[in-house]
């Protein structure tokens, strides 16, 4: 089955601006939507070259005869690749770049960091790929794509608005890049940015329903943390506090789409609330319930939230 670019184009999540004479200005996407199979091959061996006790669903996998080419790019993704990591890492990240780009070609092109010995193990385990995965996985890449698309016909402008209100920051002028994998990597979707291009996976449960609609604006929102990252800093240096983790700035993302997105649908668990706060940052949800919320609900200002937040989670340096 071939790649497809699913743009969504539907007038009620165009990003409009009037133009000339009273004419409306050609509308941008929000976000452009990707299957494609140099990705998903990549994402899958980095996958199944995990210890089975760090991916359960690894065993099940691993049930599929696939052959000498597909156990030695196991193998070498093993011995060469998971020690990578898929987003710190800027050879990964240009690995990805450059298999985004080629879609669903026949074969591929040397490309910045798509060596021979890669490009060779890819291609040697491609048709495995397809033969035993490739079709599952695309069906079920393109049922996440569309029903996200129905979601975003209804709520994307108003939370576009809403997230660059809230960040000062403005919304990309074009549509960003989403890549729809079996498997992104341990979190279940990532980023990188200059351009904003998001990896999400269509595998993992915790990216469906309402919950694929926080995740895809929780991960665009990282091209627009430029202002609130420094803010942050700023206000460090300004307190002569230091943070107990370096990402408060992250913490801050997962919570202010959590709570934008639970205001349209009463009911709704964020998913920092599904285990991340107790994971990841217990230091920081009470201060961000405190001082942050109101700024998200329009009582207070960014400025006066930062503030706040910062003097509550900080430390004085020794």
């Amino acid at each position: 089955m071939k790649s497809y670019r699913f743009l969504v184009l539907l007038s009620a999540i165009f990003l409009c601006a009037p133009g000339l004479h009273g004419e409306t200005a050609t509308p941008a996407p929000i976000f452009e939507f990707h299957s494609g199979f140099w990705m998903n091959l990549h994402h899958f061996l980095y996958k199944m070259a995990q210890p089975i006790s760090v991916e359960p669903s690894i065993a099940e996998d691993f049930k599929a005869n696939a052959g000498p080419d597909w156990d030695a790019a196991v193998v070498y993704y093993k011995q060469k690749m998971i020690s990578r990591d898929l987003l710190f890492d800027d050879g990964m990240s240009e690995i990805k770049f450059a298999l985004e780009d080629q879609e669903s070609a026949t074969t591929l092109k040397p490309s910045g960091q798509l060596t021979s010995e890669l490009i060779s193990v890819l291609e040697k385990a491609a048709p495995a790929y397809r033969e035993h995965w490739w079709k599952a996985h695309d069906v079920a890449n393109h049922q996440w794509i569309e029903a996200v698309s129905v979601l975003l016909t209804k709520y994307g402008e108003t939370l576009v608005h809403e997230l660059s209100d809230a960040y000062k920051t403005g919304w990309p002028t074009y549509a960003i890049r989403v890549d729809v994998t079996n498997y992104a990597n341990w979190s279940g979707a990532y980023t990188t940015i200059e351009p904003t291009r998001i990896t999400i996976s269509a595998g993992d449960r915790a990216n469906y329903e309402t919950a694929a609609l926080e995740i895809v604006f929780h991960e665009a929102s990282h091209g627009i943390a430029a202002k609130l990252m420094n803010a942050i800093a700023e206000e460090c240096a300004k307190q002569k506090l230091i943070l107990p983790r370096r990402d408060l700035w992250h913490a801050v993302l997962f919570y202010t789409t959590g709570e934008i997105v639970r205001r349209h649908f009463p009911g709704y668990v964020p998913y920092g609330y599904k285990g991340l706060w107790d994971r990841a940052w217990p230091m920081y949800i009470k201060p961000l319930e405190q001082d942050w919320l109101p700024y998200v609900n329009g009582k207070v200002s960014f400025d006066a939230a930062v503030t706040a937040l910062v003097r509550d989670v900080g430390q004085p340096i020794k």
